[in-house]
């Protein structure tokens, strides 16, 4: 098989792309480059997966639980932004951010603290050791640098939630790149995705209260046309990547994780979930980035719903199952509303 790698930081502009043909049998090959006096380069057929979505769909859970596996080694900083770092002006190197305001500043300076604590502990290996000083200190953003953050002997992968805003070009761009990859999308009921993620949102810009509706209606303009419809989301990547899609509900992974991480485990080729030791069984229970319950206000119900029932338009192509659980949530939301707004007029 043979793909173009772009390159970058290699000396100039002398070789800006490659052609490398590559063994399937083998995770990486030795590359001549032409007009380079005879410098080679190992194109690791790196990272193995990706994991691009959705927000609060159980992704920090799913990076945390794979890192247990004794076959998987997960890059110690989640959200590595790599392939939306020119959407979202992340930059580079981190190490320079991370007095930032911004959330991946907040993210970045988050982890960091973890990772301080768990090595006083002595719980870091040596490929954690390089990978974190890879993506603080890079200096170079280019492929060989990503690459590099993964596990070369070990199955490794990229949990970056916002990769769902890659569209449908950068989607066949990313499969001629890396036409190994296998692809893990997570999805939820949108009533709870959607009410979580808002919530986030407004937690990161330090507000007690709810979003305001104005600022609310502003998301949900643009939750509407990052996401869409799940339907044409699941269809942007099952056109490139076919069977090396796996479609997965957070729903599942909630109710059944063993089940769940057995399908993940298969689908990624590796042991399944339940030939863990039992100190990994007991990750799969971890729920990372958990949130407690908040009532949705009957003034943001409106746009919510909105938004709920537009993601799911379709949706029965793909599960008829999950498009009947979620709609009858947004119309529990729909009958709760009616009582709010009943007792709110009789009280006035």
């Amino acid at each position: 098989m043979c793909y173009v790698a772009p390159l970058c930081g290699l000396g100039g502009a002398a070789v800006q792309r490659v052609l490398c043909f590559i063994d399937e049998g083998k995770r990486r090959v030795s590359v001549p480059i032409p007009r380079l006096q005879g410098l080679v380069l190992m194109i690791e057929k790196k990272p193995d997966f990706l994991c691009v979505g959705l927000p609060k769909a159980g992704t920090s859970t799913i990076h945390h639980v794979l890192d247990c596996h004794p076959d998987i080694a997960m890059p110690p900083v989640k959200e590595v932004k790599f392939l939306i770092a020119d959407k979202i002006g992340y930059a580079r190197p981190r190490v320079f951010a991370l007095f930032g305001r911004d959330w991946p500043a907040q993210q970045d300076r988050a982890f960091l603290y973890r990772f301080v604590k768990k090595a006083l502990r002595l719980q870091i290996s040596h490929y954690q050791w390089r990978s974190v000083f890879r993506y603080y200190f890079g200096i170079s953003v280019g492929t060989v640098w990503y690459q590099g953050l993964f596990h070369r002997d070990l199955i490794s992968g990229d949990v970056t939630v916002n990769y769902f805003w890659l569209t449908e070009q950068d989607v066949t761009q990313l499969a001629r790149d890396f036409p190994w990859l296998k692809i893990i999308l997570m999805l939820r009921s949108p009533v709870e995705l959607n009410w979580s993620y808002f919530r986030m949102i407004s937690l990161r810009k330090n507000e007690r209260d709810v979003l305001e509706l104005k600022r609310f209606q502003k998301e949900i303009e643009d939750k509407k046309r990052n996401i869409g419809r799940y339907i044409d989301l699941i269809d942007r990547w099952k056109n490139v990547f076919g069977n090396n899609l796996f479609v997965g509900y957070f729903d599942d992974l909630k109710d059944e994780p063993e089940r769940f991480f057995d399908e993940v485990c298969g689908f990624l080729g590796v042991a399944q979930a339940s030939n863990w030791t039992e100190g990994m069984k007991g990750a799969m229970g971890t729920v990372v980035n958990n949130s407690p319950p908040l009532s949705i206000p009957p003034e943001l119900a409106g746009p919510l719903l909105d938004l709920s029932e537009y993601n799911l338009d379709g949706f029965e192509a793909v599960s008829a199952q999950y498009k009947d659980l979620w709609m009858a949530q947004v119309e529990d939301l729909k009958r709760q509303i009616g009582i709010s707004t009943e007792v709110q007029k009789a009280a006035s």
